[in-house]
């Protein structure tokens, strides 16, 4: 922990028998004299992702050993420089470095366009945190909707109902809360926030303002992602409650979206209970009934 990152990729390079300091072996397709530029900018990538992890981590390491790290490069050479030998090094390095242990690390050509969750490195590199499975684990619906369980809280025009075209519905206390600096913000999906109701002290006062929201991509449907103030770190907690045999999924990191299942309940710091259902294009939701009443008993 802690160790200089040349010195770690130095002593890395001397394993596989390669000379300090670089990553030339692995850099390909560079310009003539350009080969020591490629191997500076890889260095300069690998202390930049992990200081983006420390800042959406909070400095914490989340269970992170069935989750994949996919970046997104912009650049050509650099997605061409960035096998995966220097990924695999890149998945050590911050492993020993901050404990980070991903699954595996992998590359994609271009910007994370729709893709929920991705944050920005640097310039031309994303990155974004998926579940091993995640991309062939959840059918793709076009309409959903949401509604309170009963009893566990109120929520202003419900039921909501989620629709693709809008693609990112803010979740969180009241409905266009001030947030800082003199910004509004808009939550699509708002809970109710009148103090004089009997659920607001019970329930509804401890949802953060701007505590998660919910995407669409027409790869993976509606994803529930987290924010910074709907998190562990800040006191608060987002779950994910699946339909059928009751796991409970906690979503600690903006960086890895959770996709939604039919009959799903997101939990708001234990309190708030949002049914998820899937619906069909001009009919009711599927399953918003059955999932109140069965949530209820839990």
């Amino acid at each position: 922990m802690g160790k200089d990152l040349f010195d770690w990729l130095g002593e890395r390079m001397a394993r596989w028998g390669q000379k300090k300091p670089t990553l030339s072996g692995e850099v390909n397709a560079c310009p003539a004299g350009g080969e020591y530029k490629g191997v500076e900018r890889l260095h300069d990538i690998f202390s930049r992702i992990l200081q983006r992890l420390e800042t959406v981590c909070y400095g914490t390491a989340p269970e992170l050993a069935a989750k994949r790290m996919r970046l997104y490069i912009s650049d050509s050479l650099l997605f061409h420089q960035f096998t995966p030998s220097v990924a695999d090094r890149l998945r050590q390095y911050l492993e020993e470095q901050r404990g980070y242990a991903f699954a595996a690390i992998d590359t994609r050509l271009g910007p994370p366009d729709g893709v929920p969750g991705a944050v920005p490195v640097t310039e031309g590199v994303w990155l974004s945190v998926v579940e091993e499975c995640q991309e062939t684990q959840v059918p793709v619906v076009r309409r959903a909707v949401l509604t309170v369980v009963d009893g566990c809280g109120t929520l202003l025009g419900d039921p909501v109902t989620l629709d693709p075209g809008n693609h990112r519905y803010p979740i969180g206390l009241g409905e266009y809360p001030e947030v800082g600096g003199g910004r509004i913000r808009h939550n699509r999906i708002a809970i109710d926030d009148n103090p004089e109701l009997p659920a607001f002290e019970r329930f509804n006062k401890y949802v953060s303002r701007t505590h998660a929201h919910i995407d669409y991509t027409d790869r993976n449907g509606f994803v529930l992602v987290v924010e910074p103030n709907g998190t562990r770190q800040r006191g608060k907690r987002t779950e994910v409650i699946r339909h059928g045999d009751g796991t409970v999924l906690e979503l600690d990191s903006p960086l890895v979206p959770v996709p939604l299942y039919d009959g799903d309940c997101i939990v708001l710091n234990r309190a708030v209970r949002l049914a998820f259902a899937w619906a069909q294009p001009d009919g009711p939701a599927d399953g918003a009934e059955n999932v109140s009443k069965d949530l209820t008993q839990q």
